[in-house]
């Protein structure tokens, strides 16, 4: 009886650990951003810090501030060319919310009046009410101060982000087995091996998904730069390829994205040829690019994957995003092992 007893608790062990982190998780997600993403840079870059510390025999610290400024070099460029007319325009948008928002409007359909189900709405009419939306889901209203205050939010997270980032660095692999040495020795072995089996599944998922980023972003800015004249082709750029950490509705956001800013800067004809680029490149990374650096890296069902992201980002919203297709990949190897166990 007394063994079946342990049997019960041993098996309901796991599960009750699981929901446990979870309820954490969601009630820390906001603070838990910084360190998530620094966990995954860490992840990407640490095997280029290992290279940089191995064959140019420098100590670990100065190949983690070699990282940095290489990292750092493509960024400041960006902010340089694009910082300070983005800052002047996104004040002046948050002086003049209304009327930018309704000439935008009027210049994206090429009118003053917009027609749904035969009935005519001015523009005038539907620039308020769309304003009232984008303040409820903003939940404040547009102005220089709430621009200003998100501003600090997000340098401050950043901050965080890339000290932990530096941090997780330096300290490499011996996070990991820190970790390791608190599990029972009789343990260890068949942790470590499970261990092994994450590390490198998530990995080549990760640093594969950091190509397909950074190639998204290299093309977009070459394109809306030199062939399209698109300002602020950078950020443009940068979100798009951020966008592609999304499963499945980062892509479409950002086709919606690209239409939006084609539409905005051109006629139809250039709307068009802005969009072929877009299809273009979206058939080039799900067809070439994701197959060719991802390959087999996930072996999930793409059914498994739309339940993993609606279910991560519903319950700890932009940390699901962020873990979505990962953890349910570790999953997958935790369930795969207890059977086989």
């Amino acid at each position: 009886m007394g063994s079946n007893g342990e049997d019960t608790v041993a098996s309901l062990r796991f599960p009750v650990t699981l929901l446990v982190i979870g309820f954490l998780v969601h009630l820390l997600q906001d603070v838990l951003i910084p360190f998530a993403v620094a966990f995954l840079l860490a992840y990407v870059f640490t095997p280029v810090v290992n290279r940089l510390e191995q064959h140019m025999r420098l100590p670990r610290i100065i190949a983690v501030f070699l990282l940095f400024l290489l990292l750092a070099i493509p960024l400041a460029l960006i902010i340089y060319f694009n910082g300070p007319a983005l800052a002047q325009n996104i004040t002046h948008l948050a002086e003049n919310a209304p009327d930018q928002i309704t000439r935008f409007i009027a210049k994206l359909l090429g009118s003053e009046q917009i027609a749904i189900f035969g009935q005519k709405f001015d523009v005038q009419v539907v620039a308020p009410y769309l304003i009232a939306r984008i303040q409820d889901l903003l939940g404040a209203p547009l102005g220089v101060a709430q621009v200003a205050w998100s501003l600090i939010n997000v340098i401050i997270d950043a901050i965080i982000t890339i000290a932990v980032f530096f941090y997780f660095l330096a300290g490499g692999k011996g996070l990991i087995y820190g970790v390791l040495s608190l599990v029972p020795a009789n343990k260890q072995a068949h942790m470590q091996e499970l261990v092994n089996k994450v590390d490198t599944l998530i990995g080549r998922f990760l640093r594969g998904l950091a190509v397909v980023v950074i190639f998204t972003a290299v093309v977009v800015w070459l394109a809306f730069n030199f062939v399209f004249n698109i300002p602020y082709a950078g950020f443009l750029a940068l979100t798009i390829g951020l966008l592609e950490l999304i499963p499945l509705f980062g892509p479409i956001v950002s086709g919606v994205l690209t239409g939006v800013v084609a539409l905005a800067q051109g006629n139809l004809i250039f709307f068009c040829k802005v969009i072929s680029f877009y299809l273009v490149l979206r058939f080039t990374n799900d067809q070439v690019i994701s197959p060719i650096v991802l390959g087999k890296a996930v072996t999930l069902s793409p059914v498994v994957v739309l339940f993993a992201f609606l279910t991560g980002s519903t319950l700890f919203g932009f940390l699901g995003l962020l873990f979505a297709v990962p953890v349910a990949a570790i999953f997958k190897i935790i369930l795969d092992d207890r059977n086989s166990g």
